[in-house]
């Protein structure tokens, strides 16, 4: 008998299950283009026979998938994963007066002080961190609040360089009490 081509309108509800496919094995030749296909359940190498862009080498779970990069996905948990030269995402604005750092806009914060101003960090939340840099466009004092808690080493908050032309650097580390500023370094 030979192989028909699996629709959506053949598999009702858009899954694709062994049952549905006599030899219980899933190839390209047998799947052409199923909008909106859900798989359910364990899926083993056997079951996937040489599919595009799919390397999975055992029923442990590990090789490689092929994702589309939408959906973003916001909140997974990595249990010890390896990063290898990965980015983060800068947000650049000008602080004014006062400036509420979001961390939903980025990790690294690439401030302009054009104002003596305050900054105002996120509260704290356990395992967050973040880099400030602050660029200077004149003599300008900048005042840190919020985070909850702010600790600085020895207790002592870091007066920046407000010199024109200089940027100071500041990492921050939380743990959901308080936020631990520290200066990375002043005067670039």
């Amino acid at each position: 008998m030979p192989i028909q081509k699996i629709t959506a309108k053949i598999i009702a509800d858009g899954a694709i299950v062994a049952a549905d496919i006599a030899d219980g094995s899933i190839t390209n030749a047998k799947i052409d283009t199923v909008a909106n296909t859900k798989v359910t359940g364990l899926i083993t190498s056997a079951q996937i026979a040489n599919v595009a862009n799919t390397q999975i080498t055992g029923t442990s779970g590990t090789g490689q998938v092929a994702l589309n990069t939408s959906p973003v996905i916001t909140t997974p948990t990595l249990t010890t994963p390896v990063v290898t030269n990965y980015t983060e995402t800068t947000h650049s604005a000008n602080t004014g007066t006062a400036i509420t750092i979001s961390l939903a806009n980025g990790t690294l914060q690439n401030l302009t002080c054009n104002a003596s101003t305050t900054i105002t960090l996120p509260a704290s939340s356990a395992g967050k961190s973040f880099i400030i840099i602050i660029g200077y466009t004149g003599s300008y004092t900048v005042t840190w609040s919020g985070g909850s808690t702010i600790k600085w080493p020895g207790g002592t908050t870091p007066t920046g360089t407000s010199t024109s032309g200089k940027y100071d650097i500041y990492s921050f580390f939380q743990d959901g009490v308080n936020t631990y500023g520290q200066t990375f370094g002043l005067n670039y």
